[in-house]
This record gives structure tokens, sequence and C-alpha cells, in this order.
């Protein structure tokens, strides 16, 4: 297990990274956003990698967050737009959230056991 761990803490990592890189990148501009751009940044990326943060502590609750944020961003952008977020980066993004949810359900059976 502690090798799943450590392989959900590496891929977390990238995905910082990745995340924070492209921002950059991009020139992540506050002042240019509209009020729904807004509120969806703070989803994803901010309430997004704050989750994959907390991931490494407490990996349910860390997890929750980036899938709640994720979440959110996904209908905040569909209320704005009328549509989806194009791509499948979004989702591949998710996985290291996904993951810490299931290590902590796995971790939790093992203790009951």
């Amino acid at each position: 297990m502690k090798l799943f761990k450590y392989i959900i803490y590496i891929l977390s990592t990238l995905v910082i990274v990745t995340i924070l890189l492209l921002m950059i990148k991009d020139g992540f501009t506050f002042w240019k956003f509209t009020k729904e751009e807004l509120v969806a940044s703070m989803l994803f990326p901010f309430g997004f990698i704050a989750g994959l943060l907390t991931g490494f502590f407490k990996q349910r609750v860390g997890g929750y967050i980036a899938v709640v944020s994720m979440f959110g961003f996904y209908l905040i952008n569909f209320l704005a737009t009328g549509s989806f977020p194009q791509g499948p980066f979004f989702m591949i993004f998710t996985t290291p959230a996904i993951l810490l949810l299931l290590y902590a359900i796995l971790e939790e059976n093992k203790i009951k056991k």
C-alpha cells in the first residue's frame, strides 16, 4: 500500500507542477477575468491544487476537496457557457484526486479487518 500512496503523491506533484507551469505560461491575470471565470478559477486551479496538497496529509479530505472543486468548475463553466470544457486534460488532472479517495477507502477497509 505504501507504494500506491507514493505513486499517488508523485502523480499529484506532477499535476500540480504542470498546472502551475501552464498558468505561468498563459500569464494568469485576474483583472481580465469575468465574474464567472473568476469563480471558476477559484475552483480550478486553486481549489483543486489545495485539495491535492491536502491529500498529502489527509487523503480522503484532499481527494474530496479536489473532486468537488473540479465538479464545481465544470458546473460553473456549463452554467456560464452552456458547454463543458473541451479536451481530456481536466479529467486526466483529476486522476490523482480519485486515487486519493480510493487509497483512503482501501486504508479504511484494511484497518477494519
